[in-house]
């Protein structure tokens, strides 16, 4: 695992550890999974996409981490990621503070039940609130499709 950065490097910003689940044999099964949900969320919700193209990402929060509020854009103007995954895999017993909270009409926090899992567009705004209490891991993932117009 490494220390949570953003794009730029920027790591007072996100606080936390990750690590790649690389797409291999063993974890061809986990993809196929996302991809399907994914997809199905794009469909819904209209928005053209192609493929997962970055590898699944680990991600783990423990006391006074979190991940101001930010956009998953690749870069300005326009963007390839589109859909945004997040599951939760850790009960929300086992800690307290970082929710994620997406924005729409209002900021919206999600379940915290383990397994849960949230696809959201990534253009929109969300965060993960400091953690207060224990540990959270989740797993993140990211479809791509051709840039917005």
């Amino acid at each position: 695992m490494e220390r949570a950065e953003t794009q730029y490097g920027i790591s007072d910003y996100r606080g936390g550890y990750v690590a790649s689940i690389r797409r291999t044999r063993r974890s061809e099964w986990l993809y196929s999974r996302v991809d399907a949900f994914m997809r199905s969320y794009a469909v819904d919700v209209g928005l053209e996409v192609s493929a997962i193209v970055q590898p699944l990402q680990y991600t783990e929060y423990s006391e006074e981490a979190e991940f101001r509020w930010h956009t998953d854009l690749m870069y300005a103007g326009s963007s390839e990621r589109k859909v945004t995954l997040s599951v939760q895999l850790t009960p929300a017993v086992e800690y307290e503070g970082g929710d994620l909270e997406v924005v729409g009409e209002a900021p919206c926090v999600w379940q915290r039940a383990r397994g849960f899992a949230v696809a959201f567009p990534s253009f929109l705004g969300h965060r993960v609130t400091p953690l207060r209490r224990g540990t959270r891991h989740a797993l993140v993932a990211w479809m791509h499709g051709p840039p917005l117009r």
